[in-house]
């Protein structure tokens, strides 16, 4: 890697749809080779500087004197300097060849070098990826005594998550068969996905810390109109408790609030429609944890590198979700995971999940499916503090010299690809995603909107009206 004033990383995901009556067995080869890589490593090198190339150009570049939300269309339009030609992207492309389940794809310029992760979300999740690129970054440094145990690289440490406790009689192997019935009823039940017409899209959004500090000033206002049963506190100062909201909480909502109200489709459902604000929660640190009833199932200070996540789960009624204000909404998410993200809260959501997995039926009329918003913050992971400096090779002059120090191997950018072939329409219903992939050296965070009936356009205008 050459010194290089910026590195763009590009963490890359690959989503599929995992059903209780399938299995991926990973085989790991006895020895690795040349046919048989542990990564699929691919490099390229272009001889001129990034803002030269064609696609280049186009990454998101923030404007610092900006002080509102920057929006970006630039979800799908870099794929064709991030990836190569013959790389992994949907199940298929692993199931039907002999690749490895990570790829690796570097591509140098004279001032930038972009870094892309391909993997299988049955492989890793937010946290997942934080070990892998800690573990990397140790390693070049030759810190290799700090690369912690990985665990779980040869037995299923989530096993037992969920599992049925004593008093119950039925197996847990009895309760991930799905009921044949019910799927018989699913496939000649009308699908909700039915009502999309456009495809997906998105935008990526920068949000400066003084715009999210405004956000948290809104919010944390809003509490005063809310009843005190509904709101979580920090106690950390017993004599006077404060009303507490993340981050996260704050962003979340406000992200969900504008995909919601920029689904015009969405906006013509009867008012008592249910939409589904789902919260992924990462479980690493609950599962470090033990009650009389559970045990530790990730240890702390070990490595698991594969997907331990959950859904934080807040319904309302689109009515609802409208007229309430942004404060409301965070309060509502925040409470919502203090009650289902502790250890006995997840086990009883996981124990119920083997019992209900594909028992829900599509309702017959699609304009009361659930509109489904799903909401991933990776800020946990601090992507944006990983530091490739130890790869940074300094430029010489003519006589072989050093030429200044090498510059900060951090990322200055990471975007994400979430592909997933059922967007061709088949298998989506409505709703819409958000992302968080972290707060960058600003203090500013970047986030990701898609829209699942391609509204985009009224997606984009929504949040920047909202100065």
């Amino acid at each position: 890697m050459g010194d290089s004033n910026t590195i763009v990383s590009f963490p890359k995901r690959t989503a599929c749809e995992i059903r209780p009556e399938f299995a991926y067995p990973y085989l790991v080869p006895s020895r690795y080779t040349k046919e048989r890589p542990p990564v699929n490593f691919t490099q390229k090198t272009y001889d001129m500087r990034f803002e030269e190339h064609p696609i280049g150009r186009k990454f998101p570049v923030v404007d610092e004197h900006n002080d509102n939300v920057q929006s970006f269309d630039v979800l799908d339009s870099l794929r064709g300097i991030t990836q190569t030609e013959n790389s992994t992207t949907v199940l298929d492309d692993w199931i039907h060849t002999d690749k490895a389940q990570l790829g690796l794809h570097v591509v140098s310029f004279k001032d930038t070098t972009l870094v892309t992760l391909t993997w299988l979300h049955t492989l890793l999740d937010a946290m997942g990826r934080q070990a892998l690129l800690k573990a990397w970054q140790a390693v070049l440094e030759g810190r290799d005594d700090d690369v912690p145990e990985f665990w779980g690289f040869d037995f299923d440490p989530l096993a037992q998550l969920g599992a049925p406790l004593g008093e119950d009689k039925t197996t847990a192997e009895d309760k991930n068969t799905p009921d044949v019935k019910v799927q018989e009823k699913q496939q000649g039940s009308p699908s909700p996905a039915s009502e999309i017409k456009k495809a997906p899209s998105g935008r990526m959004l920068y949000v400066p810390a003084s715009y999210m500090a405004r956000l948290r000033t809104k919010a944390m206002n809003d509490l005063t109109s809310l009843d005190a049963s509904q709101i979580t506190y920090n106690t950390s100062n017993s004599s006077e408790p404060k009303p507490f909201l993340s981050d996260g909480d704050i962003f979340s909502a406000w992200l969900v609030k504008h995909l919601v109200s920029a689904d015009a489709t969405l906006l013509e459902s009867p008012p008592v429609r249910p939409v589904i604000f789902v919260n992924v929660l990462g479980m690493r640190d609950v599962l470090s944890t033990s009650l009389s009833k559970y045990k530790v199932l990730i240890p702390r200070g070990t490595a698991f590198i594969g997907n331990a996540a959950t859904g934080i789960v807040s319904p309302f009624s689109l009515k609802q979700f409208l007229d309430m204000p942004l404060g409301h909404i965070a309060a509502r998410i925040r409470k919502d995971l203090v009650e289902q993200g502790n250890r006995e809260a997840v086990e009883a959501s996981q124990r119920a999940s083997r019992i209900e997995q594909q028992t829900n039926m599509a309702p017959p009329d699609a304009q009361m499916a659930p509109a489904v918003f799903v909401v991933s913050n990776w800020a946990k992971a601090k992507l944006f503090e990983i530091n490739f400096s130890a790869a940074v090779v300094p430029r010489t002059d003519n006589q072989g010299g050093p030429v200044g120090k090498p510059t900060t191997g951090k990322p200055t950018y990471i975007h994400v690809y979430g592909t997933d072939k059922r967007a061709s329409g088949s298998g989506v219903g409505p709703g819409g995603i958000g992302n968080c992939v972290g707060k960058d050296a600003r203090g500013g965070y970047w986030l990701g909107g898609i829209c699942s009936g391609g509204w985009a356009e009224r997606f984009e205008k929504a949040v920047l009206s909202d100065a």
